[in-house]
């Protein structure tokens, strides 16, 4: 959750439901109910000692409002654009992730170069110079760190899983290239510094890499995912969980790897029609997502068994291969191959109250 300031809520005194039946039954946790009130310059656990009351203010005076109160305000938020969009003509099958708050990384089909962009609050540019490959195909990245990533792309019918920094000027890889034999269409996320998670259409598999410093390793087994998968996204949730979506199977879901397996937890939920999907994660297991068949940026939230819709969909049309990163918990960057001049743009979203 971002950081959010009431602007007209009455005082209220009278509970109908504990705050632990709200927080369960809500998108809300403990943490950003003690976040909300400690950034409003108050006690952080004001509220959370079975009076049911949040503080919050309205000008300069201090009134007290209610966890449902607060969930209603909440769950009216809304996606909108910050800043102006760059255009980035010719795209084709972008991908990107953060970097931190501003930068991020970004590869697209056309230009077939790594780069690095930056926000600075209103514009995007790009920053040092882009890395060119000589050729590559279905490529997907994630962050390991504030400037190394990982980077995956696929050629004659084999996964290349490469290591590579940003300097502030340049990118260059470090270490040594894995090839992966029979890889397909796959979709990485970060578990931690070291380790990512790798999901592959051409084998059906879900597995952890481990970067050394100089060279890739599996870590642990290999989950097998029956349905025949196929252009699958990942979305880092913690150092444990991830969470799952392909074009096939049509299904969000959650899967935990303990160190050296990986199994599904709680269920999963239909998506009717899911098209080209991008997804990241935000913060309190919420997950923002955008897909090419629906054409609608919205945000999931799992509460350790099921995932449900929450807050207001923003629709972007003409949606074709559109890719995502969140700079931050309630921020994102956005942008889609050209189908529109709207869509040939990388934008910045912000969901507010």
């Amino acid at each position: 959750m971002g950081v959010f300031q009431i602007t007209s809520k009455s005082a209220v005194t009278t509970p109908a439901v504990t705050d632990e039946l709200l927080i369960q039954q809500s998108a809300i946790t403990k943490k950003t109910v003690q976040v909300f009130n400690s950034m409003n310059g108050f006690d952080a656990a004001t509220g959370m000692a079975g009076t049911n009351l949040l503080v919050g203010r309205q000008g300069t005076d201090n009134v007290k409002i209610t966890l449902t109160q607060l969930i209603a305000y909440l769950q009216t938020a809304t996606w909108s654009q910050v800043g102006s969009g760059l255009n980035i003509s010719g795209l084709n099958i972008p991908v990107m992730c953060s970097l931190n708050s501003t930068d991020i990384a970004f590869v697209d089909e056309h230009t077939q170069d790594l780069r690095c962009y930056r926000f600075n609050g209103t514009t995007w540019s790009q920053v040092g110079s882009a890395l060119s490959f000589a050729t590559f195909d279905g490529t997907q990245l994630c962050k390991l760190n504030s400037t190394d990533i990982a980077l995956e792309y696929g050629y004659g019918g084999n996964g290349y899983l490469r290591y590579y920094r940003f300097d502030g000027s340049t990118w260059y890889q470090v270490g040594s290239t894995l090839t992966i034999t029979g890889a397909g269409a796959v979709g990485l996320c970060q578990l931690n510094s070291t380790d990512i998670a790798y999901v592959d259409g051409g084998l059906d598999e879900l597995r952890c890499y481990r970067f050394n410093g100089s060279t890739w390793s599996q870590v642990g087994s290999a989950l097998s995912i029956t349905g025949n998968i196929n252009y699958p996204t990942l979305a880092k949730m913690n150092t444990t969980d991830v969470a799952f979506i392909d074009t096939t199977l049509d299904e969000l879901r959650c899967y935990r790897f303990n160190g050296s397996t990986w199994s599904q937890v709680g269920s999963g939920l239909s998506i009717a029609g899911v098209g080209f999907a991008g997804m990241d994660y935000l913060s309190d297991n919420i997950i923002v997502f955008i897909d090419s068949a629906n054409d609608d940026l919205r945000c999931y939230r799992f509460d350790g068994s099921n995932w449900a819709e929450i807050f207001t969909e923003l629709n972007i049309p003409n949606i074709s291969d559109g890719c995502l990163c969140a700079l931050d918990n309630n921020t994102i960057a956005i942008t889609d191959q050209a189908l529109s001049a709207l869509n040939e743009e990388l934008r910045t979203y912000r969901l507010s109250v």
